[in-house]
């Protein structure tokens, strides 16, 4: 530690607190004719007096002491191990947890006078090193090397000692994720690299919605290592009910299969779909012997009805699109078609309608009446000026009737529904609209989708524009041609995904109803059994006020019919519940309360599964270990040699960090600076006062 004495103003200037002292000490004591005193006394007596005046005024310079710590700080190495459950799926976890933990604990020790350690856990997130349980339900060595070089400076890190099985299920690739530090890496492998017999699923193909009495294909995919000429079994369960099983002899040592199910949606609603792969023979993991899947079995489609002048391709386009969504019915009519029944419908296309030759007044009314809610394609044979009464908000207003070829521009920023899924850049190069020319006033571009570009001129003219009024939603496409769209998204892509994408997002947006309801509660619908399983319910009053202090119950019922009651917490405008379940399943819920003895009754499910991720691979990957610890000059070494890492360690050139840090004091601040001014002047006091200077 070094402390320097310094002063803001030129050196020179410590004279005048010293010239200061002496003026005033000589003219007290030697030029004061009064003063009787002898000459010892008056020498010390002004020797008190100068020392206080010019410590007096050197605080007025405002001087301060500047101090300089060297600080000499060990190279850090990090511990990080792995907390999946993994680690012990294939092992003795009290054998591993004990070992681990006391030979780290040694090896450890025999690093601290040489290295600061740190010990860090990872799996799902990354944490301090507390205690090793090995329950995480995932691997994710990719947030582990992320969280080091975020919490930790570059040239901080002397190594990294990195304890797992190299068995990864989220996040990025381990190795490439290695690549941004700039420390050795040392591996200390775990697990069994040894293959054992195991039956595993591998994954489920399956229609996650079905309609009622349609049927539900299944395909399991399973791998079988181990088990050549041993019998399986392949049960599914909807619910506890066996819907199928089949028997099947595994005729190779690595077997890799998919088994095809057809089932029968018999009831409508959430079911859980549940497969189990059953064998006689001793396995080290049964885990991934099983699996659930759930599916929602809807009583209905929703009918939407192209309504068309006549015939033409965008209405071919059209339906197509929207088929191609399984929970949509279309039915094609035209004006001079009977019994058009519109109150089966949730929407109406209105394709090149109200026309010079069909006015359709008495639909338009019943559209009307019913608030459905309306797509509409504007052409060349609309009657415009009906059209646009009808729909409103357009602002459009033409003198004279004529069409001009329009392309999109698409509106970023669109707040409706989210375009992410559209390939914008693709929609911006399709064909030309037939649009009709004119003036549009006051359009809301937030309710605008594309814009009209005619002769490479961007204009504020809508293309494609979404109104409501009277609690109807409508859809204007201010242009014909929109099979040409769809052709071409097909020559580019061999698909017609962005067309149908289009489609599909604006007949959901406009089927959508408000929520008018003045109880409502609230699930994310499928849950993971790692989540917090929390419901969210809302009371309103008749203008839709929220009301608070209810009292809201809730009653659940599992699979087995077992029923459980809760009731919400009250928290501001809303109300929250936590439920303790974590058991894979269906669950049926009704809520009730009472508000100005007015009873509210609100019914829903949610399910709850179990992705267990951890048990799918047991086999350890040391390769990967190995490769992490090649790319980043370190090396692997089994739990049983982990002391060896010590010698390794040592190889490297060791250099501990030396940093310095400076602190300011001001004098005044140093208490004793101020002691001693006043025993200075106390002193002089006592003196004067005692020779009877006074």
């Amino acid at each position: 530690m070094i402390n320097q004495f310094n002063i803001e103003y030129p050196i020179w200037t410590l004279l005048l607190p010293i010239a200061v002292g002496v003026l005033y000490a000589l003219l007290l004591y030697f030029k004061n004719r009064k003063n009787k005193l002898s000459a010892p006394w008056t020498v010390l007596l002004f020797v008190l007096r100068f020392s206080s005046t010019a410590l007096i005024a050197l605080l007025l310079l405002a001087p301060f002491i500047k101090t300089t710590k060297k600080h000499i700080q060990k190279p850090r190495l990090i511990v990080a191990v792995d907390n999946s459950k993994s680690m012990i799926y294939s092992s003795d976890s009290t054998f591993l947890t004990k070992n681990l933990t006391s030979d780290l604990t040694e090896l450890e020790d025999a690093l601290s006078n040489k290295y600061e350690i740190d010990r860090l856990l990872f799996g799902k997130s990354v944490k301090p090193l507390d205690s090793v349980n090995f329950n995480e339900d995932g691997s994710d060595y990719s947030k582990l090397f992320a969280y080091v070089n975020e919490h930790y400076q570059t040239n901080e890190i002397e190594a990294m000692i990195l304890v797992g099985d190299g068995i990864f299920n989220r996040g990025t690739d381990p190795v490439y994720a290695s690549s941004n530090i700039s420390f050795p890496v040392f591996s200390v492998v775990v697990g069994d690299t040894v293959k054992k017999p195991d039956l595993k699923i591998n994954d489920i193909s399956y229609n996650s919605l079905v309609y009622l009495n349609e049927n539900m294909p299944i395909e399991v995919n399973f791998t079988a290592n181990g088990l050549k000429n041993q019998a399986m079994t392949i049960n599914i369960f909807m619910g506890r009910d066996l819907q199928k099983s089949r028997k099947i002899t595994i005729d190779k040592n690595e077997l890799n299969k998919t088994e095809r199910f057809d089932l029968k949606a018999n009831t409508p609603g959430k079911h859980r779909l549940r497969i189990e792969l059953q064998i006689d023979t001793e396995e080290a993991n049964k885990a991934n012997n099983y699996k659930s899947v759930f599916t929602d079995v809807l009583d209905a489609r929703q009918k939407i009805l192209i309504l068309a002048n006549s015939p033409h391709p965008d209405v071919s386009a059209l339906r197509q699109a929207i088929s191609g969504f399984k929970n949509y019915e279309v039915d094609i009519a035209y004006p001079g078609d009977k019994n058009i029944t519109l109150n089966t419908y949730s929407l109406v296309v209105l394709h090149q309608l109200p026309s010079i030759k069909y006015s359709i007044p008495n639909i338009l009314s019943e559209i009307n009446k019913q608030k459905m809610p309306v797509l509409a394609i504007i052409g060349e044979q609309t009657k415009l000026n009906a059209a646009f009464r009808f729909f409103g908000k357009t602002g459009y207003n033409s003198a004279m009737r004529s069409f001009e070829n329009s392309m999109a521009t698409f509106n970023q920023n669109f707040p409706l529904f989210n375009i992410d899924d559209i390939d914008i850049t693709l929609m911006e190069t399709l064909p030309p609209l037939k649009t009709p020319l004119g003036n549009y006033k006051n359009v809301d571009p937030s309710n605008v989708l594309a814009w009209q570009q005619i002769n490479s001129i961007k204009t504020n003219f809508p293309l494609i524009y979404f109104t409501e009024q009277e609690e109807r939603k409508s859809c204007i496409v201010l242009g014909e041609g929109l099979w040409l769209w769809r052709n071409y998204n097909f020559l580019e892509k061999s698909n017609f995904n962005s067309f149908d994408n289009l489609i599909g997002k604006t007949v959901q947006y406009l089927m959508a109803k408000a929520d008018k309801r003045y109880f409502r509660i609230k699930n994310k619908g499928e849950f993971n059994s790692t989540d917090k399983i929390e419901l969210q319910a809302e009371l309103y009053n008749k203008s839709y006020e929220p009301i608070k202090g209810a009292e809201i119950g809730l009653k659940v019922t599992n699979e087995k019919g077992e029923t459980f009651d809760y009731v919400f917490n009250s928290l501001g405008n809303s109300y929250k519940l936590e439920l303790n379940k974590r058991t894979p399943g269906v669950y049926k819920y009704v809520a009730k309360t009472t508000y100005n003895n007015e009873a509210f009754t609100e019914k829903g499910e949610f399910v709850i599964v179990k992705r267990n991720l951890e048990a799918q691979q047991l086999k350890a990957n040391y390769n990967l270990l190995f490769k992490i610890a090649e790319r980043n000059n370190g090396g692997m070494f089994q739990l049983e040699n982990i002391m060896t890492i010590k010698e390794a360690l040592n190889e490297n050139e060791v250099k501990s960090r030396i940093s310095y840090s400076q602190t300011y004091s001001g004098l005044n601040n140093i208490p004793l600076i101020l002691v001693f001014i006043i025993l200075l002047l106390t002193a002089e006091w006592v003196l004067r006062k005692y020779l009877g200077s006074y």
